[in-house]
């Protein structure tokens, strides 16, 4: 074959020669840009358009970023440092809050009298979490009262103070009795809470 296309090529006037390899190369030139150079050059810039949508992708997931740290931030320095803590379970809760309660109100100088812990109950914003509500009765004044209450933001756990009943002490004249209504978050079990 190539005998045959070598007998048609010398058979022929220089310049016919001359026109066939001119336009076999063009020929091949062509070829080779249809089926290489152009599919490369697609994919380049289907790469190139891809990088640019990651690349905006990745700024828009940058700036929610840095907007959540900060609202984070801002929370744990309104809340306290409880709520940068992972949630405990039920039980957990339970045991580290009848704890923890009498030495945070310790601290302040408010002299528990009770802490009644009380079933948990769904916190319907956020699934999988419940509330562990705890009853404390104390005898305070209210300068304590004060102390307790800001002891409580700072404390390790989160801790939502529900609702607050003060009355007079007749007894004791500038003291308090107290009831607070105190609830912490808790990781809900599967078998409820």
């Amino acid at each position: 074959m190539k005998l045959l296309g070598m007998r048609f090529l010398s058979s022929l006037a220089p310049r016919d020669r001359r026109a066939i390899l001119i336009g076999a190369g063009a020929l091949l030139a062509m070829l080779l840009a249809y089926w290489v150079l152009m599919p490369w050059v697609a994919h380049w810039m289907t790469c190139r358009d891809q990088i640019e949508t990651a690349q905006g992708e990745l700024a828009g997931l940058q700036a929610r970023t840095a907007e959540y740290l900060h609202r984070r931030a801002m929370l744990i320095q309104r809340h306290g440092p409880g709520l940068a803590r992972p949630l405990d379970d039920v039980q957990t809760v339970n045991v580290n809050s009848v704890k923890a309660l009498p030495d945070v109100s310790k601290a302040a100088g408010v002299q528990l009298q009770t802490i009644l812990p009380q079933p948990g109950k769904p916190v319907k914003e956020f699934t999988g979490v419940c509330a562990v509500p705890f009853q404390v009765k104390a005898n305070c004044s209210l300068p304590q009262l004060a102390q307790c209450l800001d002891a409580l933001r700072g404390s390790e756990t989160l801790i939502v103070v529900e609702q607050v009943n003060a009355v007079g002490n007749d007894k004791r004249p500038g003291q308090l009795e107290v009831t607070l209504v105190l609830s912490v978050l808790a990781r809900q079990t599967k078998a409820g809470t």
